[in-house]
């Protein structure tokens, strides 16, 4: 059993010394070979039997009585961890023997028989995984009849044949492993470290250490299990990529992950690794008889070799793993015992229907060393009009063109078809072969995964990435993400429906024009790729009174919950403010209930729509307090809530008593297409108060992510909620998030503005340059707080950073059709207009909306000239 020594310099003495101790030990028992630990080793010794054994239980007890001498070692049957060992033990000793492993009633599944590990695991023949060193060929271990236990024993030659037999097999070599009753496992403690032996495998592993007091304290540094092949997308031409799922394959930190594939020992280069999958390219072409299989890969100097992985042959999972029997036999026991987590699919038995599936499982499949062996088809046979009938899968009942060469002359009607591999010839099962009748096993992945949205992304950074969606299969190590072009690292499920999953991704920067990702999943043969905008929280998960949409980070909230941002409990309409909407665009929202400071007033509008260089420079400007506004019908507030779903697929939700705008600038003429335009709201509240420390009296908080899609501000207990839709539409098609500032106090705008007294938020929406039209819509809505707590806060030394001015860098912005109480349409006519504003400006046009069945033509009416 072999050792990794995890230790300081301080401790090699010890080590050295345990090791002679060892040596001495073995006396009077002569022929022990010692592995030293100076040469990676364990430090037990090894002793071969090679005379008087009639069975494996012989071997057993011989290696146990060699142990009893002395009280000062045990011995037992070798249990092999590690190629490492078996390599020393070929070298020193033997290369035939009885070796620890045994499968109880010949189920497939083996464990340690014997020494420490006794009934540990040790293989699975459904799968190929080794917890251990136990790399079976091709055709071992082979399925045995119920009730009769099978044990491990290994032949000669270069490759050292894993094969398993029945306990009283005739094999007269049996390995015993002498490990000292005395050997110490923790030779070194101080108050800041503990120095162990440890098994030399990857991965995790707790490791508990517990103080004179008690306390234990746990930590996570490697897994006792080697790497794990489940399954490989091959390639057979030089500079081909070969893609590896599985487990524990580390992190190759330091190049320290190797994969070779075939008998020809032919390198891998290693492109990219992670904890489950690994990216490689053949360095040379299989050529002739070069098989793909066996692949071997080290990991940490931790060897695993495999004949039985699945392989993705022809967009479907088709395993490699040989056990035969009649046809009803196998495939009970496929039923039984075989699956796989890329898919909740059953197996099935499949057919070699097409030249790519045959010269893809042919090429990989290796079973030279097993020409017996024939591949139960799920086909029947027809004599009467010589055709094939798919009678296993989902397709059963259809006709199959099953892949074949030759003639079907030696068949009449059978149900049960077997194929040659080798020469694609369809034969009689024959009964002096049924062991080697062997199925072939397929999976059906039926369902391409879905992408809903992508969560935790930090542009420029590496992020923990959290993907929402399904049809991800129960496997996650099978499911391959590439985020913008950049593969993510160890996928892993979050939540046992696995509908929810997490990878760790390098440093992606998004789309420059969008902010969106392009994200690619693929999970076996069914590949979906969507272009998709972070997720983003909701503010404290809606309260538990409403409904979290994540693509936009609102709440739907509960009816009487909805006009607080958070739904975080219920308002009385006498708590809202009242809306009005004046002659020139500006909304005020009211109370009869001031209170200087406390219970205010605000007022919102357009005040500004300027044109700024790339220097920030002012180009020029259009002040909203120039513009002759045309009234065509009568404003009107709103007293309900409505929740409508726009043409541009942007939901948002309308309080009762709120201000809806929806402002559409056309024709704009630039000064230069690099500039950019700025529509500046200015909302207002009549009067604010200072504390003690000189700061306002006034609280704001913004929406996290990376979007902004709602503020709030609250004036001594009245609150101002401001909601944006994520997105601004383009000349009536193109939809972009716009970048979104507060303008800081040396914009002479703010200059301006703030002298005027009161509390002001200068609200800019910055637009690139457009062609014909651009389409922004924020609401408003105030109400006032009835909770005490939320009165004016008086500042003290250590936390008067609590209350702060929103200055922040946004993005944000879209056209929605909503309820909407007034809408701003601004038009920069080309014709003569007919109501001239002063200076020579542009004219503008105002409608405002009245009713609510108004609101629904104008909705219609704005569809069908969008749709036009």
């Amino acid at each position: 059993m072999s050792h990794l020594i995890v230790r300081v310099s301080a401790v090699l003495m010890l080590l050295l010394l345990i090791i002679g101790q060892i040596q001495c030990q073995y006396e009077p028992i002569t022929d022990v070979q010692v592995w030293p630990t100076s040469e990676g080793g364990n430090g037990h010794g090894y002793i071969g039997l090679y005379s008087n054994i009639h069975s494996i239980k012989d071997a057993e007890k011989k290696c146990e009585s060699t142990g009893n001498r002395n009280g000062t070692f045990k011995s037992y049957l070798v249990t092999l961890d590690s190629k490492q060992e078996w390599d020393f033990i070929r070298t020193n000793l033997s290369t035939t023997a009885w070796v620890s492993g045994k499968d109880i009633e010949g189920n497939g599944i083996y464990s340690y028989s014997t020494g420490p590990q006794t009934n540990q695991p040790l293989f699975n023949m459904y799968t190929g995984q080794s917890w251990g060193y136990c790399p079976f060929q091709a055709g071992s271990p082979s399925l045995a009849p119920a009730a009769e236990d099978q044990y491990i024993y290994i032949t000669g030659g270069p490759t050292s044949n894993f094969k398993n037999a029945y306990a009283n097999y005739f094999l007269q070599t049996a390995i015993c492993e002498i490990q000292p009753i005395s050997e110490v496992s923790i030779p070194s403690i101080d108050k800041t470290s503990v120095t162990c032996i440890v098994p030399p495998l990857s991965g995790f592993h707790n490791v508990i250490v517990q103080d004179a007091s008690g306390v234990k304290s746990t930590h996570y540094a490697w897994q006792p299990f080697p790497p794990f092949i489940k399954a490989v997308y091959p390639s057979f031409t030089a500079n081909g990529l070969v893609t590896l799922i599985g487990d524990n394959f580390g992190d190759n930190t330091n190049n320290i992950v190797f994969v070779n594939v075939s008998t020809s020992n032919i390198t891998c280069n290693i492109m990219f690794v992670s904890s489950n999958q690994i990216f490689c390219r053949l360095e040379s072409s299989l050529v002739g008889d070069t098989k793909l299989l066996p692949i071997s890969i080290s990991v940490g100097g931790v060897y695993t070799q495999t004949y039985k992985p699945y392989v993705l042959c022809d967009k479907q999972f088709y395993s490699t793993i040989l056990f035969g029997g009649e046809y009803q036999t196998v495939n009970q026991v496929m039923i039984d015992k075989v699956s796989m987590g890329a898919t909740p699919n059953a197996p099935y038995i499949g057919a070699i229907e097409s030249e790519e599936m045959y010269k893809c499982f042919s090429q990989s499949l290796n079973i030279i060393d097993y020409p017996k062996f024939r591949f139960w088809q799920g086909v029947s046979y027809n004599g009467n009009n010589n055709r094939f009938t798919r009678n296993n899968g989902p397709l059963k009942g259809t006709p199959s063109q099953l892949y074949y060469s030759g003639n079907t002359s030696n068949m009449d009607q059978l149900n049960n078809i077997l194929f040659n591999i080798n020469d694609r010839m369809v034969v009689p099962s024959e009964v002096e072969n049924i062991s080697y009748y062997t199925p072939l096993i397929a999976f059906n992945i039926t369902d391409a995964p879905i992408i809903d949205n992508i969560t935790r992304i930090i542009p420029g950074q590496a992020s923990q990435v959290t993907i929402n969606g399904n049809h991800f299969g129960k496997d996650s190590s099978y499911v391959l993400i590439s985020i913008q072009g950049s593969q993510c690292k160890s996928p892993q499920f979050i939540e046992n429906n696995y509908q929810q999953i997490t990878c760790s991704l390098d440093s992606v920067e998004p789309y420059s024009t969008d902010l969106n990702y392009t994200i690619t999943i693929g999970v076996g043969g069914m590949l979906t790729t969507k272009v998709v905008s972070l997720a983003k929280d909701c503010l404290n998960n809606c309260s538990s009174h409403g409904i979290c949409n994540q693509t936009f980070g609102t709440c739907k909230c509960n009816s009487g919950h909805e006009p607080l941002l958070d739904c975080s409990s219920l308002v009385n309409r006498s708590q809202l403010l009242n809306t009005t909407v004046w002659d020139n665009g500006v909304s005020l929202l009211s109370t009869h209930q001031t209170i200087s400071g406390i219970v205010v007033n605000f007022t919102t509008g357009i005040q500004f729509i300027r044109e700024i260089n790339q220097d920030n420079s002012i180009i020029k400007t259009l002040s909203m307090n120039n513009i002759i506004w045309t009234q065509e019908e009568e404003k009107t507030s709103a007293g309900e809530s409505i929740f409508i779903q726009s043409t541009h697929s942007i939901d948002i939700q309308v309080s009762p008593n709120s201000v809806k705008y929806r402002i559409k600038i056309i024709n704009w003429v630039w000064s230069s297409p690099i500039n950019t335009l700025q529509v500046i709201f200015h909302t207002q509240s009549d009067s604010v108060e200072f504390d003690k420390c000189g700061k306002l009296k006034v609280r704001s908080d913004i929406s996290s992510g990376d979007q902004i899609i709602w503020t709030r501000v609250q004036v001594g207990r009245t609150l101002l909620n401001c909601k944006i839709a994520s997105r601004m539409v383009i000349d009536n098609s193109t939809i972009i998030p716009s970048k979104v500032t507060l303008l800081t106090n040396d914009d002479p705008v703010s200059q301006q503005i703030w002298k005027n007294g009161g509390f002001n938020i200068l609200t800019t929406f910055h637009i690139p340059r457009f062609s014909h039209s651009v389409e922004l819509d924020p609401v408003f809505n105030a109400l006032i707080l009835v909770d005490d707590s939320n009165l004016p806060y008086e500042c003290t030394e250590e936390t008067t950073d609590q209350w702060t001015f929103i200055i922040v860098a946004v993005v944000l912005s879209a056209a929605l059709l909503s309820i909407i109480i007034v809408v701003l349409v601004i038009v920069f006519i080309k014709r003569p207009p007919t109501n001239r504003p002063p200076h020579g400006e542009a004219p503008i046009e105002m409608d405002i909306i009245t009713s609510n069945e108004e609101i629904n033509t104008h909705q219609q009416q704005q569809q069908q000239n969008n749709n036009n």
